[in-house]
């Protein structure tokens, strides 16, 4: 008898009817221009004329996929996706902090003093010439110096200077917070490119030093006051970012710039680390809506593709938890033979992406015989998929000798190098697992029992590769594929196993903030009572 929760109807969460009201005072005016649309801040105590984001169940959101060119509904204008985004965040600012003043209208022909960006040191205290020098930074542009500083006028003349803290913070981001969120892209642009622009916006720049400071408040390296004083910096900094995004948005053509999709990415990951899975969902939803509008997809390259795939990443972490599809249903367009293998390792996720999707089925046929056969032929499209791109995939995902581990290890170590490759067999894997686990069962106890060992041997795979895995960029991904296939380990020796292997990467990593680890205990426990 095949069980009911296999046709279970999958809820997709609705957004939080906040529309784009806010109590902030800010609103926006969208006129079209020979160069696009053109945003312009004015106060106003409604955003009534702007469109809420909608969640349509059978299209996705009203953000369609980014590349989408089917019945899906149309993109939304570019300045009215990137406000939808700005008034999500001037909202969780406002509700956070009342004195956080976005009611004050800015003026695109004053220059930044009314910005603080404060030099904090080791001891908390606020450095006064640090202050200034920061602020002279942005000053007023002379826009005949040049055609590219008349386009770019959100970009100081000068490189920012920063004091010793933020330096720190800086260079946290750069050799160590970068490798996570670069993990699917071989060029690194948030190692490489991202920092350096940065120097020269002071709202992308406020926005690392806030993701930073919050990644430093949930290391478990730091003591208990070291984090609280991080967590306030966090704070101070991404209001920071705010502000300058508050200037920057009034010009055009920071809505199509790179140092505005960075900027929404790192502000996601911040919201990831954060803690909060429903203010996270909604900013991983309004970058969605930018990019779309801007038609961001995995095809893109430079800067708009790294943020994609990084953004790609956050999303399938945060559509399993909420059980929902993933918000992107792009589809490439470059077969699988003709990808090189760094855009193997990311196709691996993309599918990934198209499981979970599976996972999340949402079927309105009342007929139980329909649509069992209809989970059966989307089950078999995409083992189609994945035996296709196991059949392309080159020598840099094949396993390297390594050492045995102990003789009472459960898995057997499987070491893949660089971790990209080892990231993509375990999203490899795990797409197997989830269509093993959510395939409708047809048979008896026999089927139930090689269904069993389909997913024994998925999850040794993850928990072999997670063995020899003990870099930082790596940590989080394999973190997501560990206690996935976690819920599927049977017995107490490998579920002991995958606890310490997770403890492992939150000690390199400091997320989440509250340990996966736990979570799994408390679910095999529920799971033995039954």
């Amino acid at each position: 008898m095949v069980p009911a929760s296999l046709v279970k109807r999958v809820r997709i969460r609705k957004p939080r009817g906040r529309g784009l009201r806010t109590r902030t005072g800010v609103s926006a005016d969208f006129c079209t221009s020979p160069s696009g649309v053109h945003l312009r801040i004015v106060a106003n105590d409604s955003w009534d004329s702007v469109p809420s984001i909608v969640h349509d169940p059978e299209g996705g959101l009203d953000f369609a996929s980014p590349a989408s060119t089917g019945t899906g509904s149309t993109a939304p204008p570019i300045g009215v996706a990137t406000a939808r985004w700005f008034e999500m965040l001037a909202q969780d600012a406002n509700l956070t902090d009342q004195s956080f003043p976005l009611s004050v209208t800015p003026n695109v022909e004053e220059d930044a003093s009314g910005l603080h960006f404060p030099y904090v040191g080791e001891s908390g205290s606020t450095s006064n010439s640090s202050l200034a020098a920061l602020e002279n930074c942005r000053s007023t542009f002379d826009l005949t110096k040049s055609l590219a500083l008349d386009e770019t006028p959100w970009r100081t003349s000068e490189p920012i200077t920063v004091g010793q803290y933020e330096a720190h913070l800086f260079a946290e981001f750069t050799v160590n917070i970068s490798q996570w969120i670069d993990l699917l892209d071989p060029y690194k642009h948030f190692a490489s490119l991202v920092p350096r622009i940065a120097l020269r916006n002071l709202g992308l720049l406020s926005a690392i030093l806030a993701l930073s400071a919050r990644h430093m408040s949930v290391s478990l390296r730091r003591t208990i006051a070291e984090k609280a004083h991080a967590r306030d910096q966090a704070l101070k900094y991404y209001y920071e970012s705010l502000h300058s995004l508050r200037t920057d948005m009034q010009h055009t053509s920071f809505q199509f710039s790179e140092e505005l999709l960075a900027t929404t990415l790192i502000i996601s990951a911040f919201e990831m680390l954060d803690g909060s899975p429903q203010d996270w969902q909604r900013h991983l939803e309004g970058v969605f809506g930018i990019q779309r509008s801007q038609v961001i997809h995995g095809d893109s390259g430079g800067v708009k593709g790294a943020v994609w795939w990084a953004w790609l990443c956050q999303d399938i972490w945060a559509a399993f938890r909420g059980k929902r599809k993933v918000f992107t249903f792009w589809r490439p367009t470059i077969t699988l033979p003709k990808l090189n293998s760094h855009q193997l390792a990311a196709r691996s996720v993309v599918l990934l992406g198209q499981v979970l999707n599976y996972c999340a089925m949402e079927d309105h046929c009342t007929d139980l015989p329909l649509a069992i056969s209809n989970m059966l032929e989307e089950a078999r499209n995409l083992t189609y998929l994945l035996d296709e791109w196991e059949s392309c995939i080159t020598p840099e995902f094949a396993p390297l000798p390594c050492l045995e581990r102990a003789e009472n290890s459960v898995f057997k170590p499987i070491w893949i190098h660089p971790p990209m490759f080892a990231c993509a067999m375990q999203a490899y894997h795990l797409s197997r697992l989830l269509i093993a686990l959510h395939r409708p069962a047809l048979g008896g106890f026999c089927e139930r029992d090689e269904r069993q060992a389909v997913l024994n041997k998925h999850v040794s795979k993850i928990c072999g590769i997670s063995l020899t895995l003990s870099d930082y960029g790596s940590s989080i991904m394999a973190s997501m594929c560990l206690f996935i296939a976690g819920r599927c380990a049977t017995g107490r020796d490998a579920r002991d196993e995958i606890v310490t292997l997770l403890e492992e990467c939150r000690k390199r990593t400091g997320w989440p903030v509250k340990p996966l680890s736990e979570e799994l205990i408390v679910y095999w426990a529920e799971l033995n009572a039954m």
